[in-house]
């Protein structure tokens, strides 16, 4: 939550647009720093998603999303979909495929750029939330 964040008022429709990704028996986890684990979480689990409160350390949802990710990979998945900008997320695509969800395509970091099947904006058109597409390059899956 801490790399995604948007107006209090927008929580509840970009968490419904991200919560459409993947399909119904994806697992939907949401970190935060403390703070704003506090602001968001209550919207954030209305809306499907297992909030986890990184506390105050820094990088603390960070890593506790990439831990969540190692064991979801271990249990079989294969497709991750990250709504962040920091390159630390780079490390989910040695566990499978890794999609990149931003509200601004320019702020993705270079390493988590590089390590992405694709980077999908997100943006605000009137009163949703949709999709935006740019510079994708369609990926071949391995035989």
């Amino acid at each position: 939550m801490d790399n995604v964040l948007t107006r209090r008022q927008d929580v509840a429709g970009l968490a419904r647009l991200l919560g459409d990704f993947g399909g119904p028996a994806v697992r939907r986890i949401a970190a935060g720093h403390l703070v704003t684990c506090r602001a968001h979480a209550a919207t954030a689990s209305d809306m499907g998603f297992e909030v986890l409160n990184g506390g105050r350390r820094r990088q603390g949802a960070d890593g506790l999303l990439i831990r969540h990710a190692s064991r979801q990979a271990q249990r079989g998945a294969l497709h991750f979909w990250v709504a962040s900008n920091d390159g630390a997320f780079s490390r989910i695509a040695e566990l499978g495929y890794l999609t990149v969800l931003t509200l601004d395509e320019t702020r993705v970091s270079a390493r988590l750029r590089a390590a992405a099947i694709a980077v999908i904006s997100l943006r605000r058109a009137a009163n949703e939330w949709r999709t935006h597409y740019e510079n994708c390059v369609p990926y071949t899956w391995p035989a």
